[in-house]
């Protein structure tokens, strides 16, 4: 079984070997992966951060609600805007202090992916913590 985590705009057909096929995917970034064997079949620009999708928003959310209370309050930090094409709440900004209720409204009702940053860094995030350690702490959560 195939894993594939792209934005499709128009058909990828799995029997297709021909690596031109790949030329029909309009999407950004992409990679297609045995989820068995963990195997790369292909892949366009996989390692550039980007704006999340909405299922990780869920998840976020998720352990958001698990780990902290909804008055829990994050302040906004620069890392939180990686992305500028990202979705954004209007005033979203670094400084600027959210409780989980209005972060997690914001990834769900509003599919705000700078949201779901704040509260992955904001929830688990250690003192000192590197972007990378971040991601790893919460994903391992």
């Amino acid at each position: 079984m195939l894993g594939i985590l792209a934005g499709l705009a128009a058909p990828f057909f799995a029997q297709s070997s021909d690596p031109a096929s790949l030329d029909a995917v309009s999407a950004r970034r992409y990679i297609v992966i045995d989820d068995k064997t963990g195997e790369v079949y292909a892949e366009k620009d996989p390692d550039t951060r980007s704006g999340i999708a909405s299922l990780t928003k869920v998840f976020t959310s998720i352990v958001a609600l698990e780990r902290a209370p909804l008055n829990f309050q994050i302040t906004a930090q620069d890392s939180d805007v990686f992305d500028d094409s990202s979705t954004r709440v209007t005033g979203f900004a670094a400084g600027n202090t959210y409780t989980v209720q209005d972060l997690v409204s914001g990834m769900l009702l509003d599919a705000v992916n700078v949201a779901a940053e704040a509260v992955a860094r904001g929830v688990v995030a250690k003192e000192g913590d590197t972007g990378t350690q971040t991601v790893d702490r919460f994903v391992g959560w």
